[in-house]
């Protein structure tokens, strides 16, 4: 059975789980084919009732509104993702999605929100986007990120040296941190960056009650030399 069958069956389950996961899914499918029109009625609310992942239902439902050029619905619902679930990595997509330049009404003219980039690189130091959003960001003019403590070039820098290494620009980036910035490198690599948040663990020991048994300890596997015929065996006389 082919999966958007099979995706579309489950969609009408009567069991509420299954029938977000596969609403979820599909929709998902649809958007990374080029659908967003059949994508967003699936997503539409999704939210309130798929409690396993309400970040990732405002981010693809603020995808499908982008992809279908609706620029305000795509905002506020990635705003909305970023005030309710600030510490998801859904946010962190959601905030380059908001950070990234925007026309105005004069199609000539671009606008970017750096606050929300600002708040991208502050809670998510190590994400890949956070590093792309860096470099772009280094790419404007000083005036355009000066309101910005955390965007400054050295700022930008430090982040790129602590957490891009896997980008193919670090190198040149690294370049930059030490031959324009080598008199205050110490000072600035002294100050602490921002922890990223720890990974979630799939799984955990349940904590055990105060007032729980002890656990059994199973006795040793019995070898042959420890079985008591083996140990009432009259021991042989010296030298036979």
């Amino acid at each position: 059975e082919e999966r958007p069958t099979a995706l579309g069956a489950r969609a009408q389950s009567a069991d509420t789980l299954e029938r977000d996961r596969a609403r979820f899914m599909l929709a998902t499918d649809l958007l990374n084919q080029g659908q967003p029109s059949q994508a967003l009625p699936l997503l539409e609310g999704l939210e309130d009732s798929y409690k396993a992942l309400p970040a990732y239902v405002l981010l693809r439902r603020g995808q499908a509104y982008a992809a279908l050029d609706q620029p305000d619905n795509a905002t506020a619902t990635w705003q909305r993702l970023t005030e309710k679930y600030s510490q998801s990595p859904a946010a962190a997509e959601a905030l380059y999605q908001l950070g990234l330049p925007k026309e105005g009404s004069d199609s000539s003219q671009t606008t970017t929100d750096t606050s929300a980039w600002g708040t991208l690189l502050q809670n998510f130091p190590s994400h890949p986007l956070s590093i792309d959003a860096a470099f772009r960001l280094l790419g404007q003019t000083e005036s355009a990120i000066a309101s910005e403590s955390e965007l400054d070039t050295p700022a930008l820098l430090k982040t790129i040296a602590y957490h891009g290494l896997e980008h193919p620009q670090y190198v040149s980036a690294l370049n930059r941190l030490t031959n324009e910035y080598s008199s205050s490198l110490t000072d600035l690599l002294a100050k602490p960056m921002p922890k990223p948040q720890p990974p979630r663990a799939i799984y955990t020991e349940p904590p055990v009650a105060k007032n729980a048994a002890p656990k059994v300890k199973k006795p040793p596997r019995p070898t042959p030399y420890s079985t008591p015929l083996f140990l009432k065996r009259p021991k042989r006389p010296p030298g036979c």
